[in-house]
């Protein structure tokens, strides 16, 4: 029997809405109505003000806005819907244990940059987290900016010291001697002080040019996990612009 991924909307549960959203009344100053509309917040109201770098088209993306069973491997796919479900309702277990995420595929588009934002929302919210989202190059960009700024605030420090970061596209940067010594302070401050990440890369952790001290306290730290080689952006996309061109040339 096939195995059902419960990740879409359709089979999402009251209970795993209500971990992460609260219902609550108000009225809408745009309706003539003085009788109070129910709407919902997540449950943290901190975290709506939460600058997380999470990119605005999946800022309100949660784990079961990822559609696991989009990918042709099926074997894959049910290995990572558990494994995310896993780190996002045991959380406080793998912070425990002091163990990361590697997610990486050669393939772009394959959802783990997505995937792990959809991880960031719903932990940030159920565990009242401070979450950063950065990806590589802008990382050693905010780096740069700091040592501009001299008297001035570190605009890098907050990746270093969030509750759990997403560091996104570790590779696509230079990998010169300054970019390597600053890959490995982030990675090596964030290990002293037990704080957890979520790293995406293009290759696998061995074909890393960060600095054989920086993959070696990563593979101490990470599970690591070969999404399917598919581009799930490209199936996605083509399968809204089918259904946009069925709804305006009326077929069925």
């Amino acid at each position: 029997m096939e195995r059902i991924l419960h990740n879409t909307n359709s089979l999402r549960s009251e209970a795993d809405i209500c971990k992460l959203w609260e219902v609550f009344e108000a009225i809408d100053p745009e309706y003539d109505m003085k009788v109070p509309v129910c709407y919902a917040r997540p449950r943290d109201g901190r975290t709506q003000q939460d600058p997380t770098g999470i990119p605005e088209a999946v800022h309100d993306a949660d784990i079961f806005s990822f559609k696991f069973d989009v990918y042709q491997d099926r074997i894959k796919a049910e290995n990572l819907h558990d494994l995310a479900f896993s780190f996002f309702e045991k959380y406080e277990q793998w912070e425990k244990c002091g163990k990361w995420l590697y997610l990486w595929s050669y393939a772009m588009g394959s959802g783990k940059s997505f995937l792990s934002c959809c991880l960031a929302n719903s932990i940030r919210i159920k565990y009242n987290l401070r979450c950063r989202f950065v990806s590589a190059v802008d990382y050693l960009a905010a780096v740069g900016d700091g040592y501009d700024r001299k008297g001035e605030p570190d605009p890098s420090a907050k990746y270093r010291e969030c509750d759990l970061l997403i560091l996104d596209d570790l590779g696509a940067h230079k990998s010169g001697e300054w970019q390597v010594q600053e890959i490995f302070r982030l990675i090596d401050e964030r290990m002293k002080a037990s704080l957890a990440a979520i790293i995406t890369a293009n290759m696998p952790l061995d074909g890393q040019k960060i600095g054989e001290r920086t993959v070696n306290r990563i593979y101490s730290k990470c599970v690591s996990f070969h999404l399917p080689e598919e581009s799930i952006r490209a199936k996605i996309a083509q399968a809204e612009n089918e259904k946009f061109l069925a709804e305006v040339l009326g077929k069925k």
